[in-house]
């Protein structure tokens, strides 16, 4: 099995991490976002990352904007431990 890009995975918990806290399901992200819950599943599970007007459209979604230092800033913790495992 190949090894998961660090960024990915670390992308894909902050999004997981949001969605999380705001009470959604992939579904309801969809209906937010515009992304497929089967996307939103890849993103979470580091299998893919997100490219930057995607992201910007989770951020940015139709119900709860997404402050971006917190997310960048979350990003950066996230990365951090990634890439020491």
């Amino acid at each position: 099995m190949a090894e998961k890009d660090p960024y990915a995975v670390a992308l894909g918990k902050v999004i997981k991490i949001f969605r999380k806290k705001f009470g959604w399901t992939q579904e309801q992200m969809e209906e937010y976002t515009g992304l497929p819950p089967k996307a939103i599943g890849k993103f979470e599970r580091g299998e893919r990352a997100p490219s930057s007007k995607t992201q910007f459209h989770i951020i940015n979604n139709k119900v709860k904007e997404i402050p971006a230092d917190e997310f960048n800033e979350l990003l950066k913790k996230k990365l951090n431990r990634v890439s020491k495992q």
